[in-house]
């Protein structure tokens, strides 16, 4: 869906917007001399300390002032996507499951519970899964458990049933209102990088550290 190779039409103004974003986040970076994770120039992504380059403005102007959480934007993007015209984009639409998970009694939510929640909706052939965790009360101690849950385990191919693997891991700032996202490094799997548009909020946090450190970093 990379702006030379697809037009979003009038009505897709998500679309429109993340392609217009991602594309000066990529401007940015070739700026400031950034070397891309992944060995293409498709993808360029700079996390740093200092103050964002690229405005939110426009994400803003398509979601909508207070639009609800990540789980209400993803199924936004999810339903521009299935709805467009144009072949790949609807066909991303279709690879897209998101699977509600909550605390049942005692047990947390974890990738066991998520891959057996997905194999009920017979959902486990989707290529991209997206699980969205909600708890009844969160606490510093809380999110540390779930994200020792969710992270990879160290030496595994594996993080979701048989084959699917951890591309990032969501975590939402409470005392901000604000969400901040570890993405899984293409070159490095066992590293992941703090992507934060809003930097200032997590000052002094590393840019880059092992899936192993970020339950002390939630």
């Amino acid at each position: 869906l990379a702006h030379s190779r697809f037009t979003p039409g009038p009505k897709e103004t998500i679309l429109a917007a993340l392609q217009q974003t991602w594309a000066e986040y990529k401007e940015s970076a070739i700026e400031g001399n950034a070397p891309s994770d992944s060995g293409s120039s498709d993808v360029v992504m700079v996390i740093d300390d200092a103050p964002p380059k690229v405005a939110p403005k426009g994400l803003v102007d398509a979601f909508g002032e207070g639009f609800g959480d990540m789980s209400e934007a993803l199924a936004k993007i999810q339903q521009e996507l299935e709805e467009s015209c144009h072949p790949a984009a609807s066909t991303l639409g279709e690879l897209i499951v998101l699977i509600p998970l909550c605390t049942l009694g005692s047990s947390w939510p974890s990738p066991s519970m998520a891959w057996t929640q997905a194999e009920e909706w017979q959902s486990t052939r989707a290529p991209l899964i997206a699980v969205d965790i909600s708890l009844p009360a969160i606490t510093r101690a809380s999110s540390r458990r779930l994200a020792e849950l969710w992270v990879p385990k160290p030496n595994s191919e594996v993080d979701l049933g048989p084959r699917h693997r951890l591309v990032s891991l969501v975590c939402y700032m409470w005392s901000f209102g604000h969400y901040v996202t570890f993405c899984r490094r293409q070159q490095h799997p066992g590293q992941c990088l703090l992507f934060n548009d809003l930097p200032g909020l997590t000052s002094g946090a590393p840019r880059e550290m092992s899936w192993q450190e970020v339950p002390e970093a939630c």
